[in-house]
C-alpha cells in the first residue's frame, strides 16, 4: 500500500509533464508564425520587386557571383539575317537587348546557373534560342560569355515566340544556389 509519500513524487512529475505539454502545444502558433515571417522575408530578398523596362537592377554579391548591375534597356521584334534559321510559321522573333555590368572584383560567366526568361501576359516563359546568332538592331549575346572584373556585356538574346502573345515582362534568375531573381515589365 502506498501513502502519501508514494503518491506526491509521481502526481508532481505528472503535472509537470501535462504542464510542460500544454505550454508547447500552445507555442506552436506563435513558432509557426516566426518560421513563416523568417522564409516570407528570405524569398522577399531572393525576388526583386519588378521595375519597368529601362531601370538597373542590381544583384548583391553571392555564392558563386560578383555584384552584378543589370538592365534590360528594350523589348522588340526583330528579323533574323543573313542565312540561316527563320522562324517557323505562326511565329516571331523577340530581342530583349540587356546592359551586365560586373561590379566585383571577380569574372564572372553567365552560365546554366544564370537564366533569362521571357513571360507573356497568360504566364507562360519562354527560353532563349541560340538558332538565330544575327538579328536585326544589334549584337547578339549567345554561349557562355564572361565578363571580366569592373566590365560590361551588352547584347541582345532572341527569343522565338507564337506570333500572338503579348509579352509582360522578362525574369533574370542568377545563380549558382538559391537564385536571386530579378524582373521588368513592360
Amino acid at each position: 500500500r502506498l501513502g502519501p509519500r508514494g503518491r506526491g513524487p509521481r502526481v508532481t512529475r505528472f503535472a509537470l509533464a501535462v504542464s510542460a505539454l500544454v505550454l508547447a502545444v500552445a507555442m506552436v502558433p506563435t513558432v509557426i508564425h516566426a518560421l513563416t515571417n523568417a522564409a516570407s522575408q528570405r524569398v522577399q530578398n531572393l525576388v526583386a520587386p519588378a521595375k519597368p523596362v529601362g531601370t538597373t537592377q542590381t544583384v548583391a554579391a553571392g555564392n558563386g557571383h560578383p555584384e552584378l548591375a543589370m538592365t534590360v534597356a528594350s523589348i522588340v521584334d526583330t528579323h533574323a539575317v543573313g542565312k540561316g534559321a527563320k522562324p517557323p510559321a505562326g511565329h516571331r522573333l523577340v530581342a530583349v537587348t540587356m546592359r551586365l555590368e560586373n561590379r566585383g572584383d571577380q569574372r564572372w560567366v553567365w552560365d546554366g546557373n544564370t537564366r533569362l526568361a521571357l513571360v507573356d501576359s497568360a504566364g507562360v516563359t519562354y527560353a532563349p534560342s541560340a538558332d538565330y546568332p544575327a538579328v536585326q538592331g544589334g549584337r547578339v549575346v549567345s554561349g557562355s560569355p564572361t565578363v571580366r572584373a569592373h566590365h560590361t556585356l551588352s547584347g541582345a538574346l532572341v527569343f522565338e515566340v507564337p506570333s500572338d502573345v503579348r509579352i509582360a515582362s522578362v525574369r533574370l534568375d542568377v545563380g549558382p544556389g538559391l537564385a536571386r531573381t530579378v524582373r521588368w515589365v513592360v
